[in-house]
């Protein structure tokens, strides 16, 4: 802007000592004090810590659908075909047998399984959690199992399905956290 070479070092001296002088008067800036003050505090990464005070009960979803152990995979996929999910917990007796996904209920048609049930081949023993567990804990086990929904199962009675929970729950629980936090 001068025109001189010379006071580029001093110039970005001044600058420098400027910026150290107002982040120590005002270590917000414009647009995070915005933020403050609606009571959400962007300097630490608080997400983590606010899904922790959403429990699962608050999120999942109550209204499963599901699937009988005893129904063969050809009802099954005509059923499937109907539904927006990719996975299924399977009921036997009122009792939660296992996951199954669609995918697997494909590959069995196409290996000419036509006759099985899905009782045969679902994955006994799924990740589940319970309803009083954290979104950090549901976090934690989806992607220890490398799924996008775990079945929500009565703590006193672990084969007792009393929900489900998929990643856009916890989506949700976002918003249930920071209405939480401001609220």
């Amino acid at each position: 802007m001068t025109g001189d070479y010379k006071v580029v070092l001093p110039l970005m001296v001044v600058c420098v000592i400027s910026s150290l002088v107002t982040r120590g008067l005002y270590p917000e800036t414009i647009y995070t004090e915005k933020l403050m003050r609606r009571g959400l505090d962007v300097r630490r990464n608080k997400n983590v810590t606010l899904l922790g005070q959403v429990s699962v009960s608050e999120v999942m979803t109550r209204e499963v659908v599901t699937l009988d152990a005893n129904m063969g995979v050809e009802e099954v996929k005509e059923r499937l075909l109907s539904q927006s999910y990719t996975g299924y917990p399977v009921m036997m007796e009122d009792q939660l047998a296992g996951i199954i996904t669609y995918e697997e209920v494909l590959d069995e048609i196409k290996k000419g399984n036509r006759n099985c049930q899905v009782g045969d081949i679902v994955h006994r023993n799924p990740l589940t959690v319970y309803p009083e567990d954290s979104i950090r804990t549901v976090m934690d086990q989806m992607a220890k199992g490398d799924v996008g929904r775990l079945p929500v199962v009565d703590a006193d009675d672990p084969a007792k399905l009393v929900g489900i929970i998929s990643r856009s729950d916890i989506i949700n629980a976002y918003t249930v956290a920071i209405n939480k936090e401001v609220g």
